[in-house]
Parts: structure tokens; C-alpha cells; sequence
């Protein structure tokens, strides 16, 4: 019997989003990676839930990506930011701030502008909601943008993929291609780059058909 649970977690390169455990496996669900070093979404182990009874997990069996980017092997998230489309992305309005890695070097973490993130992040979610998302945003290391993935997941697990039309952190054209190039079953919606958020429901019926789709 299916067990229908949803759990906030991170998958191996940093995508923030959630697992549905069922008896035949995970369905893992990502949203904006962090980084495209190391695993992709679905190459590391399966993803435990954080619950007293713990069903078993077979490993993954579905990849569901909302407005997600989709690195291939060798491929940085700057890669796929480059790839020419039809209509690009405006950059991001990104504030930079100085910190000091452990090895005692400088880097650079990088954050939406505050004042900017309902405009180009959030534009359908609740203002107070997208001011509280703005104030809690993770930062990135901006050298991670170059770091490339060395694994692709997709290759070899059924995907599905949620294009936001009026995304302005990443083109929606370039999530069409990222959709057809990995074969993922696809839908569209009116949503910002934040469907997650904006608009649950949807991301909800789409991890009910990957989970239908790969039972």
C-alpha cells in the first residue's frame, strides 16, 4: 500500500524539495539546485522519511523536476545558463557578500536582492510569504555555478518536469529544452519560479503521476 508521505529533504547535490516513499520505491521531487557538483537528484541513496515507522525504500524510481535546471555529466549550471534559446532569462539582480572558507581563502556567496525577490522569484505568491522566502533564501558560493555534475540520474530514471511560464530565474524556454533533451513527461503552468510555493496543488498532481506512471 502506497504510503503517502511528503518530507521536506535535500537530495545529494542540494536540491531543496520533497520524497513520496512508496512500496516500490521514491519519487524524488527538486527544486533549484544549489550546485551541479557531485550526484544529481536520484544517484545517491534512497531518501528516508523522518518518521517513527520507516517503510522500506527500494531505491528511486522517478525524478520530478519543478522549474528546475538539469545538468548532464560534465555540465555546470553556468553551462546551462549559456545555452542559447529563443528567449533568455534577464540576470539575476544578485548582491554578493565576502566569506572566508575553512582553508582560510575568500569566496563569494551570492543572494537575490531583497528588495527585488517577489519581482523576479515570486511574483504570484503572497507578498508577506515571498518577503519571509526573501529574508530566509539560502546563499550560493558563486564558484559553484561552475561546478559540473558527475552524474545524471535522468539517463536512466523516468522523469517528469513542471515548466513555469513566467519564470524569470530561469528561461522558460530553457526548461522546455532541459524537459525534451532528458524525455521527461512534461506539463505548463502560470507560475513564477516558486510553483512550489504559488501553487502546491500542481506540483502535487504531477508527483501523483509519476508516482502512478512508475508504480
Amino acid at each position: 500500500m502506497l504510503c503517502r508521505l511528503l518530507c521536506t529533504s535535500t537530495t545529494a547535490n542540494g536540491v531543496s524539495g520533497s520524497v513520496r516513499v512508496g512500496a516500490a520505491g521514491v519519487v524524488v521531487t527538486g527544486r533549484c539546485p544549489s550546485s551541479s557538483g557531485g550526484s544529481e537528484p536520484g544517484t545517491g541513496p534512497a531518501v528516508r522519511p523522518r518518521s517513527r515507522r520507516r517503510p522500506r525504500c527500494h531505491g528511486h524510481r522517478a525524478l520530478v523536476y519543478v522549474a528546475a535546471s538539469v545538468p548532464d555529466v560534465g555540465e555546470s549550471l553556468a553551462d546551462l545558463t549559456a545555452h542559447p534559446v529563443d528567449h533568455p532569462a534577464t540576470p539575476l539582480p544578485l548582491q554578493e557578500v565576502e566569506f572566508t572558507k575553512p582553508d582560510g581563502t575568500q569566496g563569494n556567496d551570492v543572494y537575490i536582492d531583497r528588495a527585488k525577490f517577489r519581482e523576479v522569484f515570486a511574483a504570484d505568491v503572497n507578498p508577506a510569504v515571498a518577503a519571509d522566502m526573501a529574508d530566509a533564501q539560502q546563499p550560493i558560493d558563486l564558484a559553484a555555478l561552475n561546478q559540473t555534475a558527475t552524474a545524471a540520474a535522468w539517463k536512466t530514471i523516468p522523469s517528469w518536469y513542471l515548466v513555469a511560464k513566467q519564470d524569470q530565474a530561469i528561461s522558460p524556454d530553457l526548461e522546455r529544452w532541459m524537459a525534451k533533451r532528458i524525455g521527461a513527461h512534461t506539463v505548463e503552468i502560470n507560475s513564477s519560479h516558486a510553483a512550489m510555493v504559488g501553487h502546491p496543488g500542481a506540483i502535487a498532481d504531477l508527483v501523483e503521476q509519476a508516482d502512478r506512471g512508475t508504480s
